[in-house]
């Protein structure tokens, strides 16, 4: 099934992004990292989607060939803390609870209590 699938690398794909997030009813979360232990863990990208077939991708921590393209961690951190912060928004993922427990706060943002939602398996 094809769907609506976007890697965010300018800062017009980034702000469009954050619309999106701001009109949607439920936000799915998922990152990844260097490592899966907190303390040996960078982040390189998170993953979100707001309903089945439409996604986005946004590298953060890649290195190598294409690198240079990726906007820079803190600068998309900090254009996703309101809506990652706020707590009556919905959000799902896989092993969210896990990843809260594992993950150190400077790989979302400082304050980022986006995992206070319950979690779905």
């Amino acid at each position: 099934q094809a769907g609506d699938y976007h890697c965010v690398t300018t800062l017009a794909q980034l702000d469009e992004l954050v619309h999106q997030l701001q009109n949607a009813e439920w936000i799915s979360i998922d990152t990844e990292t260097t490592a899966l232990k907190a303390m040996e863990a960078d982040l390189v990208g998170i993953s979100l989607a707001i309903s089945a077939g439409q996604a986005w991708y946004l590298p953060v921590g890649h290195t190598g060939a294409g690198a240079d393209k990726q906007l820079e961690r803190q600068l998309v951190l900090e254009a996703l803390r309101p809506i990652l912060e706020d707590a009556g928004r919905p959000k799902v993922g896989q092993n969210l609870s896990i990843k809260r427990a594992n993950m150190p706060l400077k790989m979302l943002t400082s304050h980022c209590n986006c995992f206070s939602c319950s979690t779905r398996n």
